[in-house]
């Protein structure tokens, strides 16, 4: 049919370069292109390639009326529809369009239903001609509207790859690396090391005080303080230094090349830049850190051991008080060890029950009466045998078991009091951890209406070290008490932190000497004098006050002259279970008389 439309000088003329090079070059290349890269083929979905054929659809069908009414075809609809086709469907729907155009362009040209049958004096080679042009036009403006598109596509799924890529490897709250680009930077320092027999340091940094911040404050003046602290840390260390939030308020810093004088250098700048006041949102915020150091020297060491060595150094930091640092020692990672299975070992005992109150009697030093109980927490462990209080109940506050264990606790005593005569009053320890949250009067406030305790029965107790950290927060929670009938008692007076704004400000009830002072007043007049003041300090307060570690009946005697009003010590009894207590409080009539 093209023989006897055209005719042979057609054919000699045009027919190759026309079929051989034009339908080559927009129909075979792009598709073989395609074709080499199956990953290209795979990442186009069905939706795409539908699309991409209602594009080049429309296009033919916009081009067959531009050829069947117009001279000049794609100048008034066929072009525009054409970058419609690039924008839409990129390089594959600017290809696929452009060949259904040249299809449809070719078959009414050939067919004598194009704009040239208006004019038969055109020539076929001018036709032909007129088309290779309008073809080479099609080409030359939308495939390059096309490329530039998917140039663009792709150097946004470049650009979004790398920002996936640092959200993986970078902290969104602070931009500091996180673990995984830290981890990175720590084992390159240790290659390091070992391969030039130097020293890398390894810093891991817990922040004091700040949860309080968060649970007083709020989250957004936390993030804020993190943020701060994270500019901090930088503007301290070199560029031969790497600092990472690690997650919550921890924070790591590596350097190489480095010594132990370096390490203690950076601890010490590091515990002074946090020390230092912090203003956020116009609040004035003083924070410190803890920090454990553990140096790697010469050999390598598997970084998760360099990391195990510093934490176990912060624990030590941490247990030692407040803005220290410390270097790793042989034996404290032990000491971890043991710390991470007697918690693993509280966990279980919390769940079975196994942390159990015992009482030890409150008398009134006038008569011996029994008075009350307080209620102290022990754990009876399977084989380590009794657990001292000193050491599970600051691993609970530091794991943030304290609010379940008091909850516990409490239950517990509420309900055994239920039992004792009406005017025996139960007194519970309150953990400083609990004074930060707004919780624990509503914990109290449930245990309360669950037992059927009445308020008035119940005695919260609470040392002065609780008051230091926020004693806004502390006053708030005692206020919220105090409204519910609970009677307040100030323990360990004498010791530390003693302030007569906590007697002035706070609404005590009862103030607790220290028993250290009471233990020594037979034998020190200097602990007599301190004990006679707390009691006439106390009394022009309006408050009772008990003493504690009354072992003897001469101490009593000297605190019933004194006019102490309660006491409470082996004299009268050691801390005894439920059963031995209830016994105790049926018996009891006149103690230590």
């Amino acid at each position: 049919m093209v023989t006897s439309y055209f005719g042979g000088h057609f054919l000699s003329t045009w027919f190759n370069w026309y079929i051989a090079g034009a339908f080559d070059l927009l129909v075979i290349t792009p598709f073989l292109l395609l074709w080499t890269d199956s990953a290209q083929w795979r990442q186009i979905s069905k939706q795409e390639l539908l699309r991409v054929s209602y594009l080049g659809l429309l296009v033919g069908l916009v081009g067959w009326v531009d050829f069947r009414l117009n001279f000049v075809p794609g100048t008034y609809f066929s072009f525009p529809f054409l970058l419609l086709a690039a924008f839409r469907g990129g390089i594959l729907g600017a290809v696929t369009s452009s060949v259904v155009l040249t299809i449809v362009a070719t078959s009414l040209t050939v067919t004598g239903y194009g704009p040239f049958r208006h004019y038969p004096n055109v020539s076929h080679e001018e036709q032909v001609l007129f088309l290779q042009i309008y073809l080479a036009f099609v080409v030359l403006s939308t495939l390059p509207v096309a490329a530039i598109l998917e140039h663009r596509k792709l150097l946004n799924a470049a650009q979004a790859l790398a920002d996936q890529t640092r959200l993986g490897r970078y902290d969104v709250l602070t931009d500091l690396p996180n673990r995984v680009l830290f981890s990175e930077r720590l084992k390159l320092a240790q290659d390091q090391a070992a391969y030039e027999h130097g020293t890398a340091s390894l810093l891991v940094i817990d922040l004091d005080r700040f949860k309080p911040v968060n649970d007083l404050h709020g989250h957004i003046v936390g993030d804020q303080l993190l943020q701060l602290v994270a500019k901090r840390l930088s503007g301290i260390v070199d560029n031969q230094e790497t600092t990472a939030r690690l997650g919550g308020d921890e924070f790591s810093i590596v350097s190489y090349p480095s010594s132990e004088e370096a390490a203690e250098h950076l601890a010490e700048r590091i515990i002074s830049e946090i020390g230092k006041t912090f203003e956020v949102q116009g609040l004035s915020i003083q924070i410190g850190c803890c920090i454990g150091i553990a140096m790697s020297m010469g050999a390598a060491i598997a970084e998760t051991t360099l990391m195990t060595r510093a934490d176990a150094a912060l624990y030590d930091a941490k247990a030692a008080g407040r803005n220290g640092y410390r270097f790793y020692e042989p034996g404290q990672d032990i000491r971890l060890r043991e710390r991470a299975e007697l918690e693993s070992e509280l966990r279980v005992a919390l769940k079975q029950h196994e942390i159990q109150p015992h009482y030890q009697p409150i008398v009134a030093l006038s008569d011996g009466t029994l008075v009350g109980f307080e209620m102290l927490a022990r754990w009876k462990h399977g084989t380590k045998g009794n657990v001292p209080p000193s050491i599970f109940i600051p691993l609970a506050e530091a794991i943030g078991l304290i609010e379940q264990m008091t909850d516990q606790l409490i239950h517990q005593a509420c309900q055994a009091a239920l039992s004792w005569p009406d005017h025996v009053f139960i007194a519970v320890n309150v953990s400083p951890v609990q004074l930060r949250h707004r919780r624990l009067p509503a914990l109290i406030a449930a245990a309360l209406t669950e037992t059927g305790m009445p308020a008035t029965r119940l005695h919260v107790e609470l040392t002065e070290s609780a008051l230091i950290d926020d004693f806004e927060m502390a006053s708030s929670v005692l206020a919220d008490l105090k409204a519910m009938g609970i009677s307040l008692s100030l323990d360990d007076f004498g010791t530390g932190y003693s302030s007569l704004r906590h007697l002035q400000r706070l609404p005590f009830d009862k103030l607790k000497i220290d028993m250290e002072f009471v233990r020594t007043m037979n034998c020190t007049e200097a602990s007599r004098k301190i004990v006679a003041s707390i009691i006439n300090l106390g009394h022009s307060f309006g408050l009772h006050i008990v003493a504690e570690g009354i072992d003897s009946l001469k101490t009593a005697e000297m605190l019933k002259r004194m006019n102490c009003d309660f006491g409470q010590g082996w004299l009268f009894g050691k801390a005894m279970p439920l059963d031995e207590a209830t016994l105790f409080c049926s018996q009891a009539n006149h103690l230590g008389k």
